[in-house]
């Protein structure tokens, strides 16, 4: 089933939506499309490009100040379009397919794929390069594919023009590189002479999903399938002579380079859907000279840290920008740390006793307060039934003066009644400055289907108030909140055994 996409532009400068203008003169408030991507430079006659639901059709887009007119510019593709990106430049295209269908008969098959280079200027192909679509491997040996093999598949390339012409490619597992015998070629067959213009860099031990390559062609990302370390190449002349293997928390990576930088920025689109930024210029980057032929995974060192970043939290006091860090250094160390003004300048650096797992920073509010749970077993009259009752502790610790001299101001200690819970997780907290009271929305994870939500309000780290959300146990089940404010908690209960849901 092909994936219909609606695409519609917005003009953030005049807030008004734009129009398409095609060049049969038609005007459309949006246009249907596989995929659409504006051209990072911007210039005096910014573009975009377009590729068709079928992935064969590509057109050109001018960008006018109220309009998008479609330009002369149009490509229609042989096969379906497997790969198309702008270039550093913005002033040409990449684009790839492959000259096989992957159910087709093995008779009248072709093992080729074609890669172009598009100048968008003058509309015209630069140039031309066959290359192999599948490589067979024998004995640490690669050669052109005489059969179909998805293990070896080209799957990415990347294009680098500045110094030398070199392409680097990923079949399946492999990072391989050809040699282009000059910038100025405009036909090139890598199907011959293959075992002098290849050469592996890279086997991993999963597949290669993607490559990402900065804008100077100094630093080339390799992104691996299910994968949460993320693998650095750093280039000169074309050519890998270091590498450096970053350590990140998750495995849906969407990553890419600041525009004419080495700042690595990692989004993760699940979960936590935070962003991480890597800083691949400064001098103590541990970067690893390559001296083997291949570089394989088993030779890969990931960098460690000294420190993680356990959470962490940013507002407004009287107009001050401050940001706020919980740290775990080696040995268990906990650190809380402050940063304050558009500078970010550190202004505290605390050792805490606790191991603490949220920190949370409130809107014109001069304090920080941190959060934390564990489970407890002591002996003790618990109930009049339970003489020795396993249960947990959620601490809540409140901090004065994040603009002046931090100082611990308060501590409260809530023992909740709970067995061997698989997790406790504080999902939001608010400050009500009208009674001066802290909220915490809390949800306690039984098992894969028993929850448990409690909002604790606190004030003065004295006078408390707990509520259970889960009224009607037997009715209604996973609770979802939908908003949270100072006033109001808003939440969507499933109706058990129905695809209903109920509002509360």
């Amino acid at each position: 089933k092909r994936e219909i996409r609606k695409w519609e532009v917005y003009n953030l400068d005049t807030n008004e939506w734009m129009q398409f203008i095609n060049l049969d003169g038609s005007k459309t408030s949006s246009i249907v499309s596989r995929w659409l991507e504006f051209c990072p430079i911007i210039s005096d006659e910014p573009v975009l490009i377009s590729i068709s639901i079928e992935k064969r059709d590509i057109k050109l887009w001018n960008i006018k100040e109220n309009t998008i007119e479609q330009n002369i510019g149009f490509k229609s593709c042989p096969n379906y379009v497997s790969g198309i990106e702008f270039m550093p430049d913005g002033q040409k295209i990449l684009l790839w397919w492959r000259s096989y269908e992957r159910n087709q008969s093995m008779q009248n098959w072709t093992n080729q794929s074609q890669m172009e280079i598009w100048n968008i200027n003058k509309w015209q192909c630069n140039q031309s390069i066959l290359l192999p679509g599948f490589l067979e491997c024998n004995d640490n040996q690669y050669s052109v594919a005489t059969e179909s093999n998805y293990d070896y598949e080209l799957s990415n390339i990347k294009y680098i023009y500045q110094g030398h012409s070199m392409i680097l490619v990923t079949y399946g597992k492999v990072l391989g590189l050809f040699h282009q015998p000059g910038r100025d070629v405009k036909s090139t067959n890598f199907l011959e002479n293959f075992s002098g213009s290849f050469r592996a860099i890279y086997v991993s031990d999963k597949p290669i999903s993607k490559l990402i390559l900065s804008d100077d062609c100094q630093l080339l990302v390799v992104q691996k399938h299910h994968e949460s370390d993320i693998l650095v190449f750093k280039l000169v002349n074309g050519i890998a002579e270091s590498f450096i293997s970053l350590s990140s928390s998750n495995t849906s990576h969407a990553l890419t380079f600041a525009y004419g930088s080495h700042h690595l920025f990692d989004y993760n689109r699940h979960g936590t859907q935070c962003l991480f930024q890597y800083n691949l210029d400064v001098s103590n980057r541990a970067w690893q000279k390559i001296q083997v032929k291949v570089l394989v995974d088993s030779v890969v060192k990931v960098e460690q840290n000294d420190e993680n970043i356990i959470d962490s939290s940013y507002t407004f006091v009287d107009g001050v920008p401050v940001f706020a860090q919980l740290i775990e250094k080696k040995r268990d160390v906990r650190k809380l740390r402050i940063f304050k003004n558009e500078s970010l300048d550190q202004s505290a650096d605390f050792t805490l006793d606790q191991e603490y797992q949220n920190c949370y920073l409130y809107e014109d509010f001069d304090s920080v307060v941190l959060a934390r749970w564990y489970k407890c077993k002591e002996i003790g009259i618990i109930s009049f039934t339970n003489w020795n009752s396993e249960h947990c502790h959620i601490i809540i610790t409140e901090f004065n003066s994040v603009l002046g001299p931090l100082s611990k101001k308060g501590v409260f200690k809530y023992t909740l009644q709970e067995i061997n819970p698989i997790d406790i997780a504080i999902w939001i907290s608010k400050y009500r400055k009208k009674d001066n009271t802290f909220i915490f929305i809390i949800h306690v994870k039984r098992s894969e289907n028993s929850n448990r939500w409690l909002i604790l309000m606190l004030k003065d780290c004295y006078k408390h108030k707990v509520i259970e959300l889960n009224d009607e146990v037997f009715q209604y089940e996973s609770i979802k909140v939908i908003h949270c404010d100072e006033f109001h908690l808003v939440i969507r209960q499933k109706i058990k055994d129905s695809a209903d849901c109920v509002i509360k």
